[in-house]
């Protein structure tokens, strides 16, 4: 019996990686990759061990941090900037679990949605809003 669900746990896994990179795909083909956040259109995804936490401070006026948590095994990871019209305005390439800095000097003053994308697929969303 032990045999049999090992053989069915494997199977459930292949299928949903193959159901991720699908989903990865359709997005990218229906042009959702450029609006990170959640609208009536895109969906985010429960990725195990993908997460992204509230930036700190915020607002804030010179920087904050965002910490970033990604799962074991991954093949692409990144962090989105976008205004609240869904317009990316920074894209930043992340390869392993940890923190980055943004300045406030790289955009304007105003609120911004950022998200955490994996393997293409949209992991988590949250807003920083940008004070001077």
């Amino acid at each position: 019996m032990d045999q049999l669900e090992s053989t069915n746990d494997e199977t459930i896994a292949s299928l949903q990686n193959q159901i991720n990179e699908l989903t990865g795909l359709v997005n990218r083909l229906l042009g959702k990759e450029s609006k990170p956040f959640p609208d009536n259109n895109s969906i985010i995804t429960q990725i195990s061990g993908a997460s992204l936490e509230q930036n700190f401070p915020n607002p804030f006026n010179q920087s904050t941090v965002i910490n970033y948590f990604l799962p074991q095994i991954f093949n692409s990871a990144r962090i989105v900037i976008a205004d609240t019209s869904g317009r990316a305005v920074k894209q930043i390439p992340v390869s392993e679990t940890g923190s980055i800095t943004i300045e406030a000097g790289l955009l304007s003053a105003g609120t911004y949605l950022y998200s955490l994308y994996v393997d293409d697929t949209i992991a988590d969303t949250k807003k920083m809003v940008i004070t001077r």
